[in-house]
């Protein structure tokens, strides 16, 4: 059983209310992410933010962590 609050269950709630206005079953976590141009945008921009701020460098995790489905 997967804990309630976790990229997993969350994502599996997602597929289930979009999947046929999205066509995203079958795709992993990360397609899905990289295929949300608002996310990519929000993400984009908060990074250049806390750049800008001279917070540094948003640390990136390996990609290889969202490669589920």
């Amino acid at each position: 059983m997967l804990p309630l609050v976790c990229k997993k269950s969350l994502y599996a709630d997602f597929k289930q209310l979009h999947h046929e206005s999205h066509h995203v079953v079958g795709t992993t976590y990360y397609e899905a992410k990289q295929s949300a141009r608002w996310y990519q945008e929000a993400k984009t921009t908060l990074y250049q933010i806390i750049s800008a701020q001279g917070y540094g460098d948003w640390i990136k995790k390996p990609v290889e962590i969202d490669y589920f489905y």
